[in-house]
């Protein structure tokens, strides 16, 4: 989703490098208990600067009804330094508006933008439009 968008808007990109390891099922139930708790994942510092932006987009993956904790790590440590926002979620079965509304009061900042996208249509290729609208709510 972030490269599809950063690709039709021209922007650049940066991923969020978290620290610990989430692999298997364990990682995955650990994942999901630290995102209910709303824990702040130690994440790698980021490279660009979100001042240097008139818009910063932040996706999040939707984990156990709510942002996930990488994502809440960075907003955390970049809430400060951020102008105008977009945000989008992606999900499997539900909690992708939660997900949003949760980074909006984390960072006390409404979305100019907001898109849910269900991870189905990612896997099936369905999600360009998807895209497509999140673009032009941004750009109107």
């Amino acid at each position: 989703m972030a490269e599809s968008i950063a690709k039709r808007l021209k922007a650049d990109l940066e991923e969020i490098h978290d620290r610990k390891k989430r692999s298997g099922l364990v990682g995955y139930i650990k994942s999901g208990r630290e995102s209910l708790k709303k824990g702040i994942a130690e994440i790698d510092e980021p490279d660009k600067d979100p001042s240097e932006y008139d818009l910063v987009i932040v996706g999040t993956p939707v984990w156990a009804g709510r942002m996930s904790s990488p994502v809440r790590g960075y907003l955390t440590k970049t809430m400060e330094s951020m102008g105008k926002v977009a945000f989008f979620s992606t999900f499997k079965a539900s909690g992708g508006d939660s997900a949003i509304q949760e980074m909006s009061e984390l960072i006390e900042k409404n979305p100019i933008a907001t898109a849910f996208i269900k991870a189905k249509s990612i896997s099936n290729g369905t999600y360009m439009d998807d895209v497509r609208n999140f673009i032009d709510d941004i750009i109107l």
